[in-house]
């Protein structure tokens, strides 16, 4: 098949990417090496061109944030009126318009089977509908959740959140790689969704050397450091820690999300900071070698889809210490694969984090080969349930 997917990101030169991008990596590169025709439309602040990346056809499409007279004007009275609030809502809607020029420009030299978006930045909300193929949007996310989860208010972010709604009502067919997800959207929104487990498989194999060193034992918590993904409950349930085993040390591994939730972070670590060791985003490489290290991975998210840092933990065989009610628990198996804390309880976080430190639990990784869940993410099982959803009555 010729497949095309819409996306704000996608993976960079040098391998590195968020989320998203590491997904699409994947199920592209999957795609490509059983045989299929894959192109890739990335809204880019860069030039536009194309590549080729891992056998899959990459078009950068220059977004031009206000590139009329009229268009500027109603930018500039916006951001004058309501500063930042409304740059989400204006990146969105120039997302979905030069990604639907590029697309329909495309289509009328090749036609494809499958046109896929994601829902971050809105990127198919414009997509023009075709009866020969189906656009499918995939959602990686839920922004109200998570513009709720991060503590952002405002008509901009309510905004975002009606975009996206638009978009996906506006799609084929709607799909999320987690049920808690799917539960949302069908039962908050009335959209019927499908759960379609991403492919699952390491980028890299890990660095036989490090650049850096790294304490003697500790755990790992690594991606980005926001408080949808439990960094600020994890910075609370450290002092904790600390009160009952002072030798406990921690490596992050990523960015912050901003400076206001590193800032409090810092403050949350207090004297015992130096028991925390920063060591900024890493390539895959380098990242697996230090998780593989790790006593356990610390992953805490308040809500989440199905995050590849816990992925990729279990699949370097370190158990992880999740949270229920955040798509993790669809993940992880408490006291097999791991250890599951109530959502936002530092308390209970913490609890978690001295059981597995203490040796308290038996971990046994390796039964994530007899999970479900990780069975429809076997490369060649994800990649047959996507291509199914070409067919209207598939059940995926």
């Amino acid at each position: 098949m010729r497949i095309a997917f819409l996306t704000n990101e996608f993976i960079t030169a040098t391998g590195t990417s968020g989320g998203l991008g590491t997904y699409l990596g994947r199920i592209t590169r999957a795609l490509c090496e059983a045989g299929h025709a894959v192109e890739v439309f990335v809204a880019s602040a860069g030039p536009a061109g194309t590549a080729t990346v891992n056998g899959v056809l990459v078009h950068s499409v220059k977004i031009i944030a206000a590139d009329s007279f009229m268009r500027k004007a109603v930018n500039w009275v916006l951001v004058r009126l309501f500063g930042n609030l409304w740059s989400g809502p204006a990146a969105s809607l120039n997302n979905a318009w030069y990604l639907s020029r590029a697309l329909d420009a495309r289509e009328r030299q090749a036609c494809f089977d499958i046109v896929q978006s994601t829902n971050c930045g809105c990127c198919g909300l414009l997509v023009r509908r075709r009866t020969e193929r189906p656009h499918v949007m995939r959602m990686s996310s839920k922004r109200d959740l998570w513009f709720a989860a991060d503590g952002k208010k405002g008509a901009g972010f309510r905004l975002m959140s009606f975009l996206e709604k638009t978009a996906a009502k506006r799609a084929d067919r709607v799909y999320a790689p987690s049920s808690f997800l799917a539960r949302e959207f069908t039962n908050q929104w009335g959209i019927h969704t499908d759960v379609l487990r991403p492919p699952a498989f390491l980028d890299a194999q890990p660095a036989a050397v490090l650049p850096f060193s790294l304490p003697g034992r500790f755990m790992i918590h690594f991606g980005s450091f926001a408080p949808r993904k439990g960094s600020l409950v994890l910075a609370h349930a450290l002092p904790i820690v600390w009160q009952q085993a002072p030798d406990f040390s921690m490596v992050w591994c990523g960015t912050f999300a901003d400076a206001a939730t590193q800032q409090e972070c810092a403050r949350l670590f207090g004297p015992q900071a130096s028991r925390i060791t920063l060591i900024g985003a890493q390539e895959k490489a380098v990242l697996y070698a230090v998780v593989r290290k790790a006593v356990a991975a610390v992953l805490p998210s308040r809500v989440d889809n199905l995050p590849n840092t816990v992925i990729e933990s279990l699949l370097l065989d370190v158990p992880v210490i999740g949270t229920y009610g955040s798509s993790i628990d669809e993940l992880v198996q408490d006291q097999a694969t791991g250890l599951l804390a109530a959502n936002g309880s530092a308390e209970d976080l913490a609890a978690a984090i001295l059981r597995a430190w203490r040796g308290h639990s038996v971990f046994n990784v390796s039964a994530i080969s007899r999970s479900t869940v990780f069975a429809r993410m076997r490369p060649e099982a994800a990649i047959d349930n996507f291509l199914r959803l070409r067919f209207e009555d598939a059940s995926v």
